[in-house]
């Protein structure tokens, strides 16, 4: 098996159906019926050899950095992927344009052959992501799936040599005649009905990854068997005894029809024990950087060639987020195409796009802007307002918008977007998806958790059902779901989603991807905020930070954030005076970054405001707040939770200072505010459990009573009993009763209290511990 071998490795023969019943089950007959086959001539429809042109440049010119210059396949694009399309008789197929290597499995010099993985949308688009560190096809592990050993299972025939769908469907999933002339016959429409279009999840023979593959780990069925295979006893009833499976046979020992070309790659790691097939992502950044070398030196820089292989290159870098390599190669391909195809053509505006979401994820908010403008205009004068090319600019604009806290120019934009995509392409759509995530996002950044969460659910399942289980953008959508459960004060639920998220971004992202550290960061916030688990959150938040600054640089707004965060993680542990430090740097370089980026400003301002506040400077924590509260009025609105939170905190401040008449309206603002945003808000009870401690400590026992049994009872309603809010209510209300002199009431509050405490948060929770200090000083009077 050479490299590009094109000719087949056996020969075949008649059909098994023609070996009588008894004949098959003489003695000595059994296993030499594969060797017969292979010296009888076949009469059967022939495949077209002279068709393989992809298994001689898979073997040979790809593996150089050149190009594919056939005639017999088109160009095509799927879902972002690129492919190489063949029309067969019966439908069109597409092949990713690179290779699966698996030669760094095999010894070194080792010979290899080119094979063919047929497999269905879903599978091809999570081999073909450009995120994840390496791609990855599943073995076959099971006997009821591994009919002739365990592995990833292959064919050497490309589609041009197959020239049919559905003869790749019967190779794959009967052992009938894959070659028969008649493809409307009922063995054939049992396996388009089974394994075609009307499948679940698609097509099994539509999409095909090329496999490069060492000789040792290809076993072909009639020629060789898998280790496994070779070991399998089957019962023998004629000869009453065990006996081995022959080549040629299934794990059942049944034969199958000698045309089948059927390969079992089979990866195993130094202990023997059977992998999934992996191919690093780095090999193919390496293969597509050889690749250009050779078109600039051939070509020039300014060919469409050399600036299709930028462009794919620099895709590959953003995915890896090698961010400043992915910028000069968008850069210098944007320029060339500007020149080379000018201002208005398609991959023009291609490359201006792609350009504007490798600035936004860089933070250059503000250059990214006009060139999302631009494409977005000439698009316009060019397509149809119902070409996906504008809503994917719309789309690609209000995220922008978003980031740049400007939420009143981004909804109307996102909802826009996302009403035209279902109306064109339907609910189930790849494209559709990413609108319906981009609107949840933005009603949870502004506060509307009850619009966000279920458009957060929808997407979620969608991605599972168009994606599959461990797609970046699967992934992604845990971590938001995560956010959404957490905010509802579930917080375990959280939790588990949250390391779920982690554990799949770091195996299928690697640990330095954005993906990754936005899980690693939000995982940390959750142990310090709800779990006060503050080792393992100053850990992951610190661990964040460092990874953020390596991948980002030192100003980026991912950057700034986890400073914050760790600011905040120190400050919560009693550090206040470096807290107060890292808040100073992060706000200082925001105004002078990304000044117009108003809710990052404000966070920032807030922040700094609190520690201040905690160490007694009232003065300019009281000046901070209403800088903020200033800033707020302008895109945030004064009903935004970031207001509402500043109302809230500046009334606490007042307050210590005495001045009770100027606290209370605000605190009864805050609280009014979220009342008419709905009871579901996560701020509301929050802010009446407080306005209720605010009057009990102003000696306003009976409107506080009130207060606490009411938000008593709507946490135990919407948060549940067991809810860390719902348990600081039962706290505060025995409090306030105990001093009431209602000691009996009291103490049946501390004691479940105290009791669901040590269960839901631990022994050692300052919460359990508060409730065990109250319920044991009332006991002792």
């Amino acid at each position: 098996m050479g490299a590009g071998s094109a000719s087949q490795q056996y020969l075949s023969g008649t059909s098994v159906e023609e070996l009588s019943a008894e004949a098959w089950n003489e003695p000595g007959v059994r296993n030499k019926v594969v060797k017969a086959f292979e010296v009888l001539e076949l009469q059967d429809a022939a495949l077209r050899l002279e068709g393989a042109e992809l298994s001689n440049y898979f073997g040979g010119k790809y593996l150089d950095g050149e190009l594919y210059d056939g005639g017999g396949y088109s160009e095509a694009v799927v879902e972002e992927l690129f492919t190489y399309k063949y029309d067969t008789v019966d439908g069109a197929m597409f092949v990713w344009q690179f290779a699966f290597d698996l030669r760094s499995f095999g010894e070194p010099d080792e010979p290899f052959t080119v094979l063919y993985h047929y497999t269905n949308k879903l599978c091809f688009q999570n081999v073909g992501n450009v995120d994840q560190s390496a791609a990855e096809l599943f073995a076959s592990l099971v006997d009821s799936r591994a009919h002739f050993g365990k592995g990833v299972y292959t064919t050497q025939h490309e589609p041009a040599v197959w020239n049919s769908m559905t003869r790749v469907l019967l190779n794959n999933y009967s052992n009938e005649n894959p070659l028969r002339h008649d493809l409307t016959d009922a063995e054939s429409r049992r396996v388009v009905d089974e394994w075609g279009a009307a499948n679940p999840s698609g097509h099994r023979g539509e999409f095909c990854i090329p496999l490069i593959v060492p000789e040792s780990m290809a076993f072909n069925i009639f020629h060789r068997q898998t280790p496994d295979m070779t070991e399998r006893q089957i019962w023998d009833p004629r000869e009453q005894q065990d006996r081995a499976i022959a080549l040629g046979q299934d794990y059942k020992g049944r034969a199958v029809h000698p045309n089948r070309d059927v390969w079992v790659v089979r990866i195993a790691d130094a202990s023997g024990e059977l992998q999934h097939a992996a191919a690093d992502a780095d090999g193919l950044l390496d293969l597509l950087q050889r690749r250009l070398s050779n078109l600039r030196d051939s070509v020039g820089n300014d060919d469409v060639r050399t600036l299709k292989c930028m462009f794919d290159l620099a895709v590959r870098l953003q995915g890896r987020a090698r961010l400043k390599d992915a910028e000069s190669l968008y850069r210098e391909c944007l320029q060339g195409r500007r020149k080379t195809l000018g201002d208005e053509h398609p991959q023009t505006l291609e490359s201006i796009n792609n350009l504007a979401v490798l600035l936004q994820k860089e933070g250059l908010l503000e250059e990214a802007e006009p060139l999302y403008r631009e494409a977005l205009a000439t698009c316009k004068t060019q397509l149809d307002e119902d070409d996906q090319g504008i809503w994917l600019i719309v789309n690609n604009l209000s995220v922008l918008l978003q980031d740049l806290g400007r939420f009143s120019e981004a909804e109307p934009l996102l909802r826009e977007a996302l009403e035209n995509r279902r109306a064109l392409l339907g609910e189930e759509d790849q494209k559709v998806l990413t609108s319906t995530n981009n609107l949840a996002v933005l009603l949870y950044m502004q506060g509307k958790l009850g619009e966000a969460e279920p458009l957060f659910r929808q997407a979620n399942k969608m991605c599972k059902a168009l994606l599959g289980e461990v797609h970046p953008q699967t992934l992604s959508s845990y971590n938001n779901l995560a956010c959404i459960v957490e905010q509802q004060g579930k917080v375990k639920e959280a939790e588990s989603l949250f390391r779920e998220a982690l554990g799949k971004c770091q195996a299928k992202l690697g640990d330095g991807h954005p993906a990754t550290l936005d899980s690693v960061n939000n995982l940390g916030l959750l142990l310090l905020k709800d779990l006060q688990q503050h080792e393992e959150a100053e850990s992951l938040l610190r661990e964040a930070l460092g990874k953020r600054r390596e991948l980002f640089g030192e100003d980026h707004p991912e950057v700034l954030k986890s400073i914050n965060n760790l600011a905040g993680l120190l400050q919560q542990r009693g550090h206040a005076a470096e807290a107060e430090s890292l808040f100073r740097e992060a706000l200082e370089k925001c105004r002078d970054k990304y000044p117009e980026n108003q809710p990052q400003l404000v966070t920032m301002i807030h922040n700094l405001a609190k520690v201040v506040h905690e160490q007694s400077r009232v003065v300019e924590a009281e000046a901070l707040y209403q800088e903020a509260l200033q800033k707020c009025k302008g895109e945030l609105g004064g009903d935004h939770a970031e207001t509402l939170s500043l109302f809230h905190d500046l009334a606490r401040l007042l307050q210590e200072q005495g001045k009770a008449a100027e606290a209370e309206p605000l605190y009864r603002k805050a609280l009014q505010k979220c009342r008419e945003k709905g009871e579901d808000h996560p701020q509301f009870l929050p802010f009446m459990n407080n306005l209720a401690k605010f009057l009990h400590e102003q000696g306003r026992l009976e409107e506080a009573e009130r207060l606490f049994r009411e938000a008593l009872r709507k946490c135990q309603e919407t948060l549940g009993p067991d809810h860390q809010g719902t348990l600081a209510c039962f706290n505060n209300l025995a409090s306030l009763l105990q001093e009431q002199g209602n000691t009996e009431e009291a103490e049946a509050l501390y004691k479940t209290s105290l009791e669901r405490c040590r269960v839901m948060l631990g022994e050692d929770h300052p919460q359990t511990l508060a409730c065990a200090h109250n319920l044991a000083t009332l006991q002792a009077r």
